[in-house]
């Protein structure tokens, strides 16, 4: 895998963090594209994982199907996470957030 695109679109990895967009790193078996999908992140000590997956344990997610996969990127490091609600916003069992990755953001965390 290239892992030295610092991009959405593809993947990044150094010594700050980890980022990787499942389209640029996953593939289905044939006929399996409607499947539920796991994946499992082992992240260095003290990174922290982001993505919009659902989690199903420490360092698991869980897709409904290879298009959800690939609609979630992943972030992993020591990145700041800024949670909010939207005006009107009921909590529903779910947060919203924002992820700071940038190296300066890595520095004032």
């Amino acid at each position: 895998m290239y892992a030295n695109e610092l991009s959405v679109q593809g993947a990044h990895l150094d010594s700050t963090h980890a980022y990787f967009n499942g389209a640029c790193l996953f593939m289905y078996p044939d006929g399996q594209k409607d499947d539920e999908c796991e994946i499992r992140v082992s992240p260095p000590r003290g990174w922290a994982i982001v993505t919009g997956l659902e989690p199903t344990g420490r360092g698991s997610f869980r897709a409904r199907d290879f298009d959800e996969l690939i609609d979630c990127p992943v972030e992993i490091g020591t990145h700041r996470l800024l949670k909010f609600r939207v005006k009107g916003d009921r909590p529903v069992n779910r947060s919203n957030s924002i992820c700071f990755a940038t190296r300066e953001a890595t520095a004032a965390s």
